[in-house]
């Protein structure tokens, strides 16, 4: 009898030991994870800053690659048979074949239609671009935004206006070429280059004639 009650009280004392390890087990689990979450920590559910900046990103970065500026959005680019329609009518000199492309690209669109005239010596080429607002199109023109002029013995550019519109104007004094591109408002390029002309005035007024408002509204 007295063999049975020392071994129940072995059994309890056994058993009050293993409830209170358990609970030990717990409290430092417990402990640990808390370590890991304080309580003012964010919640684990809840995104992070980095998530919701990914979330809201591009996933195409390389689209972004350009910085924005005041261009409207990029848009389809026009059929060069329709810019066509603009290119001035040269009375007494001989066209070449239309040239006409259209390029269509991950970050970009654009198109584009030129034609040569010649008589004689002289060699007329007007091309018209449709940049589609693509930021990067415009940038070798950056420069010319403002006031410009670069004169010396061999050339003169300068920024000038035709027909009310801003544009770049390079006379070779020495071979009688010119070059001018031309801004018909924010989103084409009208681009001459002749040789063998007597001035920079001829080539300005081959440009003077084209329909460039029609062209500046077309969308």
């Amino acid at each position: 009898m007295m063999k049975l009650r020392y071994s129940l009280v072995a059994l309890l004392f056994l058993t009050l030991a293993l409830t209170s390890c358990r609970d030990r087990e717990k409290t430092v689990t417990t402990e640990s994870k808390d370590s890991m979450h304080p309580a003012d920590a964010e919640p684990a559910h809840m995104p992070s800053q980095v998530d919701t900046l990914l979330k809201h990103s591009s996933a195409d970065t390389s689209a972004i690659a350009h910085p924005a500026n005041d261009l409207p959005p990029v848009a389809t680019p026009i059929p060069p048979e329709k810019l066509a329609q603009f290119l001035p009518s040269m009375d007494g000199y001989s066209p070449a074949e239309l040239q006409q492309e259209t390029k269509v690209r991950k970050n970009f669109s654009s198109s584009k239609v030129a034609r040569t005239y010649t008589k004689g010596d002289v060699k007329v080429t007007v091309e018209v671009d449709d940049f589609a607002y693509v930021p990067f199109l415009y940038q070798p023109f950056d420069k010319y935004k403002d006031a410009y002029l670069d004169d010396d013995n061999v050339e003169r550019t300068e920024t000038t206006t035709i027909k009310g519109y801003h544009a770049v104007q390079t006379w070779e004094k020495q071979n009688h070429g010119a070059q001018i591109s031309l801004f018909p408002g924010r989103r084409y390029v009208v681009r001459l280059t002749a040789d063998g002309l007597s001035s920079i005035n001829d080539a300005r007024s081959i440009l003077e004639s084209m329909n460039l408002q029609g062209l500046e509204i077309l969308q």
